[in-house]
């Protein structure tokens, strides 16, 4: 398992050509992410860590890589995406029960959302709460708590992160709840992250959040990418104007206990 410089990245566009993630673009395009080959100079199999996510794209026939890369998103607690069905019958081979998959849904990026649906959305705040953008407080708010720490937790610092993304917060008293940031960017666009504090879901906060972020990136000709993980991001992405792409699996491989 070899890791390569990010600048040179690009290289193993050719080994994605199915995988559209975002995720991906970032890393291919030198601006974030981890890269790992089988050869390098002749890769034939690559794996692109970025947070809590492992992309593997290429052929199935590097199994040393792929048992190596399997081993890695264990010990860092990822989840993988593949759409080579026949690496992820391998790591079912390998792990049996160990290995779950779960369904996921990759929404169209392009997006036909209502300008004014969004504003509307945004105007059913609740009064005692606030909307607003992360600032360098919130920043740090949100590292500290382990719900939103990936709101800005891919980047190196709160300068990278105001220089190449952003994200809306909802507050009460003071305090972060609920918001929309980017995950992650590239030269078009970004990946959406939304997340609420347990107490809070199921009040709406998640939509008005989103809808602000959306509108933003409307407004400056940004994709705001969004993938769901589950069906109740799936029902909040459509309510905001997404239609589905794509159904796939995510793969998570546990540790014997």
């Amino acid at each position: 398992m070899i890791k390569i410089p990010l600048e040179n990245a690009y290289t193993l566009r050719n080994l994605f050509d199915s995988l559209t993630d975002s995720c991906t673009l970032s890393c291919f395009e030198g601006l974030m992410g981890t890269a790992y080959v089988d050869d390098e100079l002749n890769p034939k199999c690559c794996g692109i860590h970025l947070g809590e996510y492992l992309y593997i794209g290429g052929n199935s026939e590097s199994t040393d890589f792929l048992k190596e890369i399997f081993e890695y998103s264990i010990e860092n607690n990822i989840t993988i995406v593949t759409l080579n069905e026949d690496i992820q019958t391998l790591a079912k081979n390998l792990y049996g029960d160990n290995c779950e998959f779960t369904t996921r849904y990759q929404m169209d990026s392009n997006i036909s959302a209502d300008k004014n649906h969004l504003l509307n959305n945004i105007k059913n705040l609740p009064k005692e709460y606030d909307l607003v953008k992360i600032d360098k407080h919130i920043y740090n708010q949100c590292l500290k708590n382990d719900h939103l720490k990936y709101f800005c937790g891919n980047f190196k610092d709160y300068d990278d992160f105001s220089q190449n993304a952003f994200g809306y917060a909802v507050l009460k008293n003071g305090n972060i709840i609920s918001g929309t940031s980017s995950y992650s960017y590239y030269s078009k666009g970004y990946e959406i992250i939304i997340a609420t504090l347990p107490d809070y879901r199921r009040q709406g906060l998640a939509l008005i959040s989103a809808s602000a972020f959306i509108l933003d990136c409307l407004n400056k000709g940004k994709i705001p990418h969004w993938d769901a993980a589950n069906t109740r991001s799936l029902a909040l992405s459509q309510k905001l104007g997404y239609t589905l792409f794509r159904e796939y699996k995510g793969m998570r491989i546990m540790r014997n206990s």
